[in-house]
This record gives C-alpha cells, sequence and structure tokens, in this order.
C-alpha cells in the first residue's frame, strides 16, 4: 500500500495458517498486526521492538519475515543502522497470545564483541541481503575484504540465545511447516 507514492509499510501474511491473510503495519507511526474477523479488521498482535518495513519516507527500514527455527511461522528479524533484533513466533494457548514473544537476540550499534545482525538496510536501501541455505548473506563494498568477498549468519547464529532450543511442536506448526514445504516449487513431496 502507499500513499503519494511512498510505501506505508503495510504487508498482507498468514501468521496463523488459517488461510485468511492477517494485515501487517510497520511504520514509524504504527507497528501492529490486524486479523479479519467477524466481517471486520480487529487489532490482533503488536510488532515487537519498535521493528518497521518502512522509514518515515516509505523506505525500507530492515524488517523481513523468515521461518528461522524451522516450526513452520514466520519469525521477524530486523536490523537497520542503529540497532537489530530477532524475534520468534510462538503460538499462544489458552493462558498465551501467540506472536512474536521470544526475543533471539536484540541490540544497538556499536557492538564491540557482541552478536549482532548484519545491516540489512542503509539509509533506506538493501545493503545486500538476502536469505539461501539456512543463512542470511549480505554481499556490498564493506565485505570485499571478508572471506568470501561476503558476511554471512547462519541461523543458529542468528537464533542467539535460543539456538538450542527446539521450536514447539503443535500439530498447528507441524502442518503450516507441511504446507509451506509442499508448495514450494520443486519440493519433495509437491504433487
Amino acid at each position: 500500500m502507499a500513499r503519494d507514492g511512498r510505501d506505508q509499510g503495510v504487508r498482507l501474511r498468514d501468521l496463523d495458517g488459517d488461510g485468511t491473510a492477517e494485515l501487517l503495519v510497520a511504520n514509524e507511526t504504527t507497528q501492529a498486526v490486524w486479523r479479519f474477523e467477524d466481517g471486520q479488521w480487529r487489532r490482533w498482535l503488536p510488532m515487537p521492538g519498535r521493528v518497521r518495513f518502512v522509514d518515515s519516507e516509505g523506505r525500507d527500514a530492515g524488517l523481513r519475515l523468515r521461518d528461522l527455527d524451522g516450526d513452520g511461522r514466520d519469525d521477524l528479524v530486523f536490523s537497520d543502522a542503529t540497532r537489530f533484533g530477532v524475534y520468534l513466533w510462538r503460538d499462544g494457548d489458552a493462558e498465551t497470545a501467540s506472536g512474536w514473544s521470544v526475543t533471539a537476540l536484540e541490540g544497538e550499534r556499536p557492538t564491540a564483541g557482541q552478536a549482532d545482525v548484519p545491516m540489512i538496510v542503509r539509509a533506506g536501501t538493501n545493503n545486500g541481503a538476502w536469505f539461501h541455505s539456512r543463512h542470511l548473506w549480505i554481499q556490498n563494498e564493506d565485505t570485499a575484504r571478508l572471506p568470501d568477498h561476503v558476511d554471512r549468519r547462519s541461523f543458529e547464529a542468528l537464533l542467539g540465545k535460543v539456538a538450542h532450543m527446539p521450536p514447539p511442536r503443535t500439530a498447528a506448526t507441524i502442518a503450516a511447516r507441511d504446507a509451506r514445504r509442499s508448495s514450494m516449487p520443486g519440493a519433495i513431496g509437491c504433487q
């Protein structure tokens, strides 16, 4: 969604696996998720840690959705020139709401000696970031001195303090994972 040619930080994504997309808004003024219920959009969840899809000018702010822990749900990876965070989705139950309730990694730059997430954006543009083979890859003019000319972080490194904590396995998360795998072109089991 754009207004006067500026991205407003609105995305659609089926977060809970029910087949209906939720509305994610992450910009300078609003960070929340809405769900369509009973014929109308209702505020459902907050976004964690001041993450945003776009800055005040509608430029890329460094938020990406990616399943890091293998539970079939989208986790959040956020990184810009001043701060970073990795937030894991957990399905709710009778006592707790669903959402990105586990903070795996979070901090502000500079991060001397501390685990961090490389800058996904710089000055509102993609900093050469992509995901492949369970890694976040960064390639740009600053990575030329690194081995293979890239900065790479495994999903395990991005998971930080929770890297060895197995993701929750519920019938819903297993079904969501299997549905995503079967819908991928070339996926094993795809018919």
